[in-house]
């Protein structure tokens, strides 16, 4: 269990902009937020081996619980709105930085939710060839100030592998996830399906690829993904065009190629990495000018080369270089694309085992963004909505063994 309080000061809603990448009308308002959340988890369950004629069962069956109490209460200042450019930089009203009031804020109760899920699993290994089967039953109950949603449903998850060798494999697999539904809101009378109850929204993944290690030193895996994911559409009526009813029969395709690498170099030196390809498109969209363009945020191109130093057993040091390429903003007004330029960014860890009292303990260090810079991260999938990445930050952990 956690909880956590965060006071912090941000702006209430996206900047709204023209194809161009000026701030329309008078900006988003600064907002100052006070956020304070209890998460509750629990899981407990069973698992064990047995056979079946030749084949061996890897059994793993579970129940978890997750409740959630979730307080926010905000204060916007309307007199402090931003102008400027996102590409030539943003113009913030002097008394900005005076207008936190995060401080003076109390809890309020926005919604509280709790989820319990059944997960049944089994690894049939059978030779050469290994059959993964899965499937999880979830049943959700939220709550918020003025819904109240319940839902049941089934999420199956299958897979089959095949290793000729000890040192090649190839695989196919299918995963289905499914989010929580939802209840259509009025929209001021112009939904036809107002107040009706939405099935959750199902997120349905393929994917098949190989797997090599032609020796101690070096791994390697290529793999093929295809998934879809609904989204929200509009259905306009023929007798009133002001009129809809709203469904999740809208969707987006997310077709790409991952590659990863793993392999030691030398005596306490490995290196590590991959290249992610992504063909993100929308393909089921109220308005028709969208189908065929890119999903809000996608990117094309995306990496990871990552260097690790053992000076002995107990200690490492590793840099990370992440590289994002272009992404891509659709306009919700004239259906432009824009494009949100691409980034380097630096990470160093390090971390070290030792005893505290007979106690093992390890330490973890992490510095990210090292170099401290400023870019606009995309959000896949998420329409009209791209952000500010964090600024330079570091942590600090321990880890205990009792």
């Amino acid at each position: 269990m956690n909880q956590s309080v965060v006071r912090r000061f941000i702006y209430n809603s996206e900047f709204m902009i023209d194809e161009n990448g000026n701030v329309m009308g008078s900006g988003a308002y600064p907002w100052s937020d006070h956020i304070y959340i209890q998460n509750q988890y629990l899981q407990t369950g069973l698992k064990g081996d047995f056979m079946t004629g030749m084949a061996k069962h890897n059994v793993a069956v579970s129940v978890d619980r997750s409740h959630r109490k979730y307080y926010k209460t905000g204060k916007n200042r309307k007199n402090l709105g931003t102008t400027g450019n996102i590409y030539t930089g943003l113009i913030f009203q002097p008394g900005l930085l005076g207008a936190d009031d995060s401080d003076k804020l109390k809890k309020n109760l926005n919604h509280e939710e709790t989820d319990v899920t059944l997960n049944i699993m089994d690894k049939i290994e059978l030779g050469k060839l290994t059959l993964v089967g899965a499937v999880a039953r979830r049943h959700g109950d939220y709550v918020g100030k003025t819904s109240q949603i319940k839902d049941d449903n089934w999420a199956p998850t299958y897979g089959v592998s095949y290793a000729p060798t000890d040192k090649f494999s190839v695989y196919a697999a299918q995963a289905v996830a499914r989010n929580r539904g939802s209840f259509v809101d009025p929209d001021g009378g112009n939904a036809l399906n107002a107040n009706e109850y939405l099935d959750a929204q199902k997120l349905k993944n393929t994917e098949f690829g190989i797997k090599a290690k032609p020796n101690e030193n070096l791994s390697m895996s290529l793999a093929y993904f295809d998934m879809t994911q609904p989204n929200m559409l509009k259905t306009y009526s023929t007798t009133d065009p002001t009129k809809y009813w709203l469904s999740n029969n809208g969707k987006n395709r997310f077709k790409g190629v991952d590659f990863s690498v793993d392999a030691k170099l030398a005596d306490k030196w490995n290196t590590f990495g991959g290249f992610e390809w992504l063909d993100a498109k929308q393909e089921v969209t109220t308005d028709k000018r969208f189908e065929g363009l890119p999903t809000h945020g996608s990117v094309k191109w995306s990496g990871v080369w990552g260097l690790e130093y053992k000076p002995d057993e107990d200690t490492s040091f590793t840099s990370r270089l992440s590289y994002t390429g272009t992404g891509k903003f659709v306009h919700s007004q004239t259906a432009r694309v824009l494009d949100i330029p691409s980034h380097v960014t630096l990470d160093l860890f390090a971390s070290h085992k030792t005893r505290i009292n007979g106690v093992p303990v390890k330490f973890i260090a992490a510095c990210y963004n090292v170099a401290n810079d400023s870019h606009w991260i995309a959000q896949t999938g998420q329409p009209n909505k791209f952000m500010l990445n964090n600024p330079r930050s570091f942590m600090l952990s321990a880890e205990f063994e009792f």
